[in-house]
């Protein structure tokens, strides 16, 4: 089968990747909001160090370093140093798990935002649809005007 040919069940949704960037299915849509957390990091990662080291501009980096590094707060008392004196010791457990859960936190983000999008398509699609049936122009039409004009 090609890609761009329908299965016979085409009304079911979860076969929707023959649409190709319109509707994006459960699986590209995770795969592509996991890439976006990871892009959204090291841009607003490169954005901190550009304004504090390349241009001096502290402030304005600071909270862009607050962002990215509060979960390095909560991960340093799950795994604590070694050393009794310094009870804020950065591990690098704490630090690879602050990471990851950044990377979480901006992929349920985009996760999110896509699958709002994708359900404001489907809604305006559908609405689409049914004020085109109703005029009289659905595909399903049997009249000559359909023939002569096409439904969109």
């Amino acid at each position: 089968m090609a890609l761009n040919a329908r299965p016979v069940n085409s009304g079911v949704r979860r076969f929707a990747f023959w649409h190709g960037a319109e509707i994006l299915s459960g699986m590209r849509r995770l795969l592509i909001s996991i890439a976006s957390g990871v892009f959204v990091l090291s841009v607003m990662l490169g954005f901190a160090l550009l304004m504090d080291v390349g241009l001096g501009l502290e402030p304005i980096a600071t909270p862009f370093y607050w962002i990215i590094g509060w979960p390095m707060y909560l991960f340093s008392r799950v795994f604590p140093g070694r050393n009794p004196l310094y009870p804020d010791e950065v591990t690098t457990a704490a630090f690879v798990a602050s990471v990851l859960f950044d990377v979480l936190i901006f992929s349920l983000l985009a996760y999110a935002f896509f699958r709002w999008r994708e359900k404001n398509r489907l809604r305006r699609r559908k609405i689409f649809h049914e004020s085109a049936s109703n005029n009289g122009m659905h595909p399903t039409a049997n009249s000559i005007d359909f023939i002569r004009k096409p439904p969109f």
